[in-house]
């Protein structure tokens, strides 16, 4: 029977409103030592991510739209082109027709045999203008979502498309996977015409001459979506059409390779987001108690504390068994599904981010990972807490974002600790504790 009585006790839920320390105790007069708690109070607001690592990614964004509750989202790219072959030979006398942009398309494997081909609106017109980068870029070097970027003035290409991520396209006359292709500007072609054969004599002479492209979709105020791509597949790349004094209708290919330096620039304008984000990101704390807002692609993340934790010590010292945090989306709104995953940090005091002690269990047990059969995340921050609850130099402070926030662009609404009650799953943001009492 006293066995029945732990477990009861271990797995029922206190109903009692929190009182100002935030957590409901056991009973003074209760023997039993095991205690279950799920009203620690979590104080939490949404914040602008500064910025993503973005270089030499696995897959590679483009694109914009428009999100009524996130605002509109613009996903840009610098990328590197290289020589096919040691040094350009044209032949005698060569003509230069025209030059293409080529890139393929690709789709993101969503488990559960689901794949994302695009997310947001494909049959709305999109445009993209390409630029010349006007500074070198590197490989070898590390770039950043908002890295600062030089453009020569002026486009050398401009496209104006409804986006078709899974059809087929001829090239040539041969049917091809779908691809995106962007014709260049002849004033572009011209600067090649012009060129002195020095400049196409090596790579490093080649790169002097042209640093790379900078493709950048005009951002989206309605409808839009952000597009994936294969940017390192053996088709992407810019062909240049040309004849000379022996043949027609040759082609030299400056491929994307393995040492092209490449990254994206992402941009957010909340200007036309919810007001309830909005307030958040210009400083309105409290209205994070209501809903909070994860962006992926460097857009917004969640700073929670749970100020009053160290009370549960007043009584004296005790042993966690188990602290798990539970996060709620109210509603999976499609087209814009939350992420598959997410990270969760400690800050300090300096604002400097650490991995949790309970990471290294592995994500079985640490978490993360969102379940859309019940709108639902947790972590289990047992070794963490138990640590805090020991040292107070240690702040009770903790950032939730979006994982693979470099190569996805999802994003979610989540329940703050008192969301509103017109919400269809009301369930709010909580730690579940469970402790035993050392005397």
């Amino acid at each position: 029977m006293a066995i029945l009585m732990v477990l009861s006790l271990i797995f029922s839920s206190c109903e009692n409103d929190p009182d100002k320390i935030g957590i409901d105790l056991q009973p003074e007069a209760d023997k039993l030592n095991v205690v279950y708690t799920d009203t620690v109070t979590v104080l939490a607001h949404t914040i602008r991510v500064d910025s993503v690592r973005t270089d030499e990614t696995s897959r590679t964004m483009l694109g914009s739209y428009s999100d009524p509750v996130f605002g509109n989202s613009t996903s840009s790219l610098a990328l590197q082109l290289r020589l096919s072959s040691t040094a350009i030979e044209l032949g005698a006398a060569p003509v230069l027709d025209s030059m293409v942009l080529s890139i393929d398309y690709t789709t993101v494997p969503m488990g559960s045999n689901t794949i994302m081909r695009a997310y947001g609106d494909t049959t709305t017109l999109q445009t993209w203008n390409v630029y010349e980068i006007d500074q070198p870029i590197y490989a070898d070097s590390i770039y950043y979502s908002a890295s600062p970027l030089a453009l020569k003035t002026g486009e050398i290409a401009t496209k104006t498309f409804a986006p078709h991520p899974t059809d087929s396209i001829f090239v040539a006359g041969i049917k091809t996977q779908a691809r995106l292709r962007i014709k260049m500007d002849d004033s572009f072609v011209q600067k090649f015409r012009d060129a002195d054969t020095a400049n196409f004599g090596s790579i490093q002479k080649f790169l002097e001459f042209f640093k790379g492209l900078y493709i950048q979709p005009e951002m989206m105020t309605q409808g839009g979506a952000i597009l994936f791509f294969n940017v390192g597949s053996a088709a992407s790349g810019m062909s240049l059409y040309y004849k000379n004094g022996t043949e027609d209708s040759l082609r030299y290919f400056f491929p994307v390779t393995t040492l092209s330096a490449r990254f994206m620039k992402f941009n957010h304008d909340y200007q036309f987001a919810a007001p309830e984000l909005q307030s958040q990101l210009n400083g309105d704390t409290t209205l994070g108690q209501q809903q909070l807002f994860v962006q992926a692609m460097g857009g917004t993340a969640v700073i929670f504390e749970l100020p009053y934790i160290r009370n549960l010590l007043r009584d004296g010292s005790l042993a966690l068994n188990q602290a798990k945090l539970i996060f709620t989306n109210p509603v999976d709104v499609s087209p814009f599904s939350a992420p598959n995953d997410y990270i969760l940090y400690t800050v300090d005091d300096a604002g400097t981010y650490r991995l949790l002690e309970d990471q290294t269990e592995g994500a079985d047990y640490f978490g993360g990972s969102y379940d859309r059969s019940t709108d639902q995340f947790f972590f289990r921050i047992t070794q963490q807490l138990q640590k805090i609850l020991l040292q107070d130099t240690l702040a009770p402070r903790f950032y939730l974002g979006a994982a693979t926030g470099s190569i996805l662009p999802n994003r979610v609404v989540l329940n703050g600790f008192d969301p509103p009650q017109n919400v269809e799953n009301p369930d709010r943001l909580k730690l579940e504790l469970i402790f035993t009492r050392l005397n």
